[in-house]
């Protein structure tokens, strides 16, 4: 599992609604329908990396401390940045704020939120444990239904 980010432009009537939607799409083969890569997506994207290098510019070793899950690119027009759920709150406002320096915005599709103004999306200190509350409370939920589906059959 990877805490994920969309750095997109900002386009006008933009919301986190349609964001979702066109992401949506776009993973089932859609155009992307948020822009074209642009000189603001690299800039934001070397930035970002300056202080967080990518993947394939680390060692073995450093790969275990990277905060991202996978590499990213800017060629959709947007950055996909996925990093381990330990990641922290400072880390997400940096990328956050340098996007906004960039005149870029930010889609957190975890929390269906999209900001599109500098400095404006502090991420609550306690993100990371809520996150991890919502999968523990998915996974009991899970072992309710399958304890459910067994109570009839005890071999299983």
């Amino acid at each position: 599992m990877s805490y994920d980010l969309m750095i997109l432009p900002k386009i006008d009537g933009l919301t986190a609604e349609s964001i979702a939607i066109g992401f949506d799409r776009f993973e089932k083969g859609d155009p992307y329908p948020f822009g074209e890569p642009s000189k603001e997506l690299e800039a934001c994207a070397r930035e970002i990396w300056d202080q967080y290098p990518p993947l394939n510019e680390l060692t073995d070793d450093q790969i275990e401390e990277s905060v991202w899950s996978c590499d990213h690119d800017t060629l959709n027009g947007f950055i996909h940045m996925a990093m381990f759920l330990r990641v922290q709150p400072s880390t997400l406002n940096f990328i956050t704020n340098v996007a906004h320096k960039h005149g870029l915005a930010v889609f957190d599709p975890q929390f269906n939120s999209f900001q599109d103004t500098y400095n404006s999306y502090t991420f609550n200190t306690n993100l990371v444990p809520s996150v991890i509350l919502q999968i523990a409370s998915f996974l009991n939920n899970l072992f309710k239904i399958k304890s459910k589906h067994n109570e009839g059959n005890p071999t299983e």
